[in-house]
């Protein structure tokens, strides 16, 4: 199956530290998207199409495209739903090229989207007349920091100092190279 990629406004907050808060996606609110450009139809993310996933296989990356592990700067320490959103939080990689450029742009506040990709399960689309209903994520593959929005309600909610955990954040930086490696197209 095709990865979908949705792409939604944030909006920086003070960047203290390592840390990233994002509200990715709306939950039970339809939207007017196209996966195209030309196409445009209703759809509605349900709440608990983000359970069952395991968030330290998403990273965070600037921009969808990356071919070789190059655009990664950050790993996702959580996926939560909660206040009608799906919220995700990230640790900023410390080694990554990007990683303080991505913190200096969001504490400057030079980033206004987000997209996520992810991967729906075989029985988590389903059509309602008109709306497109999505009710399960097989993968979460990551979140890209991008410049055209399409969601009004996401943002970046908080980024803050969070304490050096080498070893998490080695087995993380490690789980992410190996899922980019594995990453089918």
């Amino acid at each position: 199956m095709l990865p979908i990629q949705r792409e939604v406004p944030i909006q920086s907050a003070e960047v203290q530290g390592s840390s990233v808060v994002i509200r990715a996606l709306p939950l039970d609110q339809p939207t007017q998207v196209s996966d195209d450009g030309v196409k445009w139809y209703s759809e509605v993310w349900r709440a608990g199409a983000f359970d069952r996933l395991q968030p330290q296989k998403t990273v965070l990356q600037r921009n969808h495209v990356d071919a070789n592990g190059s655009n990664i700067i950050g790993v996702c320490r959580s996926i939560t739903e909660g206040d009608g959103h799906v919220v995700t939080e990230f640790e900023l990689l410390t080694d990554a090229p990007l990683a303080g450029v991505a913190r200096e742009l969001l504490r400057a506040g030079t980033w206004d989207g987000a997209s996520i990709s992810v991967i729906m399960h075989k029985s988590g689309v389903h059509v309602r007349g008109d709306v497109v209903e999505r009710t399960r994520v097989a993968q979460f593959r990551h979140l890209a920091l991008v410049d055209v929005p399409a969601y009004e309600s996401a943002k970046v909610l908080a980024v803050r100092a969070t304490p050096p955990d080498l070893s998490m954040y080695l087995a993380r930086l490690h789980t992410a190279r190996t899922l980019l490696v594995k990453r089918p197209g």
